[in-house]
């Protein structure tokens, strides 16, 4: 806790001296530590007075944990929907978030990510560390000193940049000339909509 504290108050200090609005993220695996963190950040004298935090949790549809969704559910300081808006309009700066928040949800860009957790796989890897899309943003993912994972974290970083560059270079996937769609169709030979501004 000491450090996410520290890791926090810096990272606000730094974009506030760039005269930058700070909005963070924190992703955490388990639906009570996202209670906790939430409660603890909003009471610690730290950060009582210097953060307006929230949380979100997923939905699920699994039965066992319907039950335990419902008493979370009356645990948050206020439903899905306020937390976003006033996250958006900057009544909250930081929200503590299951999963559900790597991607789907309406979430302006963050200029700091925390993992509390290890990502479960290089999706969510790269699903969370994009949620911090502003300029000079940061992605920090905590860990014990005792548990050795880099080979996990080089392993997603090396299937994040074959992606990209996979996606970067989806023209040379054709097979011949005839086989690449024209500037007015699409792969499927449908039309292709084009703002020429743009691109």
């Amino acid at each position: 806790m000491e450090k996410l504290i520290e890791i926090l108050l810096g990272e606000k200090a730094i974009f506030e001296g760039l005269d930058m609005e700070y909005r963070g993220l924190i992703f955490v695996t388990r639906r009570d530590a996202v209670l906790v963190l939430t409660e603890i950040l909003a009471q610690h004298p730290r950060t009582a007075n210097v953060f307006g935090v929230g949380s979100l949790l997923g939905e699920s549809g699994n039965f066992r944990r319907h039950s335990f969704l419902d008493i979370t559910r009356r645990l948050l300081r206020q439903p899905a929907d306020k937390t976003l808006n006033d996250f958006r309009i900057g009544e909250l700066d930081l929200i503590v978030a299951t999963a559900v928040a790597e991607e789907g949800l309406d979430i302006q860009a963050c200029c700091n990510v925390v993992r509390w957790d290890l990502p479960a796989n290089m999706v969510s890897w790269a699903q969370s560390r994009g949620r911090a899309r502003k300029q000079r943003s940061s992605f920090v993912l905590m860990h014990s000193d005792r548990l050795v994972f880099p080979s996990a974290i080089k392993n997603w970083e090396e299937q994040e940049q074959e992606m990209t560059r996979l996606y970067n270079t989806r023209g040379d996937l054709y097979c011949n000339d005839e086989d690449r769609p024209t500037d007015d169709e699409d792969e499927d030979g449908g039309l292709r909509f084009r703002v020429e501004e743009t691109g």
